[in-house]
């Protein structure tokens, strides 16, 4: 049975199938010329090309004349009267060389570079990309700077020149001013992604071409903005931390200056006890100079006093009032300024000799160094069996000392140890 006698239904079909096979031919001729491959193949794929057509126009042509019952010329009717096996054998081979074509060129793409390889991998890239000359013509663009085209501008990129101005000019509403970080404009757009968009100019002979780079910053932007977020948050934190430190400078200073009103006023308290419990009694004359010595030492203490020439020996007289010999080894104080600090220094020191370190006496050393005067003192009372914590009296001391611009050092280890160093240059 040939192709002709055939029912028209199978004639239907083989010239369908034929047609689809033809679409392919036509695919792979020009898969063949975009990708330049090598002559032979582009030739077969012609020639393919070629029997495919051949085939269904003869084939469709046939079954058409005789459908309306006209009469085949002799060369048509020679086609159309092949027996029906081979026309079925042709159209299965056709198929297999236009689908073996096809894949050929496929895999022979897929090990080598075509000049459709440069736009397929920018394509494929995370980053937009648009290169332009200098009249603005833009000479490649791929689809990720396309989209983001649209979606900023609402339209494509015609001119490289005039994109840039634009997204420089931040005609987009979804525009952001930049950061500081970025060198370009930054463009939000309204699904949240974040892009930087830099320029670069590259030179080629005498030619020159303008690159645009879009950079995803989605995530630094968002970790920016929590940074600034949460260096307000600790500018208000710390601001909130000074204010508390001023509040705890100020309580200890209202804390120390209470501690030093409690201590004066113990030390006048004795005094007055002592003076109370003397005064009921019948004194000398001795025991009434001795008292009087230890008021004018005590009002020296306070700041209250004159400053006297024999202040010294009147501290020592009152330090053997309470059993307690002082032992000086040094220079003579000439400075009253110093001997007043010295002598509140020594009461102090005495005070705790008594009630702390139960000793009966105290040394002091004074000496010179450079323009310091210094002042160390000792004593041979029991080691202190913890570190030494500043109280009111320490405190006062200090700031007696530190006001006249000295330093005071305390050590509470091997031995209890003042030293006091004053400057001359305020004397």
């Amino acid at each position: 049975m040939s192709f002709y006698s055939s029912p028209s239904s199978i004639q239907y079909i083989i010239v369908i199938i034929l047609s689809i096979a033809l679409l392919f031919s036509i695919v792979t001729m020009a898969l063949s010329i975009t990708y330049k491959i090598k002559p032979i193949y582009l030739i077969l794929s012609i020639l393919l090309l070629l029997l495919n057509s051949v085939m269904v126009l003869c084939l469709m042509k046939g079954a058409y004349l005789k459908k309306i019952n006209e009469e085949l010329y002799p060369e048509l009717m020679w086609f159309v009267s092949l027996p029906l096996w081979l026309v079925i054998f042709l159209t299965f081979l056709i198929i297999y060389l236009n689908c073996l074509a096809f894949i050929s060129i496929r895999v022979w793409k897929s090990h080598h570079l075509t000049p459709m390889s440069i736009k397929e991998s920018l394509d494929e890239l995370s980053t937009a990309i648009c290169i332009y000359d200098k009249s603005g013509q833009v000479n490649l663009v791929n689809s990720l700077m396309d989209e983001l085209a649209l979606l900023i501008m609402d339209k494509a990129i015609l001119n490289g020149h005039a994109f840039w101005d634009d997204l420089n000019n931040k005609k987009s509403p979804i525009g952001l001013p930049n950061n500081g970080f970025e060198k370009g404009p930054i463009v939000k757009l309204d699904d949240g992604r974040v892009y930087s968009f830099h320029k670069y100019e590259h030179s080629q002979g005498k030619k020159v071409f303008y690159e645009i780079i879009g950079t995803n910053i989605t995530r630094r932007y968002s970790l920016g903005k929590d940074l600034e977020e949460k260096n307000k948050d600790i500018k208000e934190m710390n601001n909130r931390f000074r204010d508390y430190g001023d509040n705890i400078l100020n309580y200890t200073k209202e804390n120390e200056i209470l501690a030093a009103k409690r201590h004066i006023h113990d030390n006048m308290g004795k005094l007055l006890l002592l003076s109370k419990m003397k005064l009921s009694e019948s004194m000398s004359k001795e025991d009434k100079e001795k008292l009087i010595s230890e008021w004018d030492i005590a009002i020296a203490g306070f700041g209250l006093g004159s400053n006297k020439e024999d202040t010294l020996k009147e501290l020592m007289d009152a330090a053997n009032s309470i059993g307690v010999k002082i032992i000086i080894d040094g220079n003579k104080i000439n400075n009253p300024r110093i001997r007043k600090i010295l002598i509140a220094a020594s009461i102090e020191t005495m005070t705790n000799l008594v009630s702390h370190a139960k000793g009966d006496e105290l040394y002091i050393s004074l000496k010179e160094e450079g323009p310091y005067f210094v002042a160390i003192f000792t004593n041979n009372g029991k080691r202190p069996e913890k570190e030494i914590i500043e109280g009111g009296g320490l405190s006062s001391l200090r700031a007696l000392v530190e006001k006249e611009y000295g330093i005071m050092e305390i050590e509470s280890k091997p031995r209890f140890l003042l030293t006091i160093s004053l400057p001359y240059k305020n004397n």
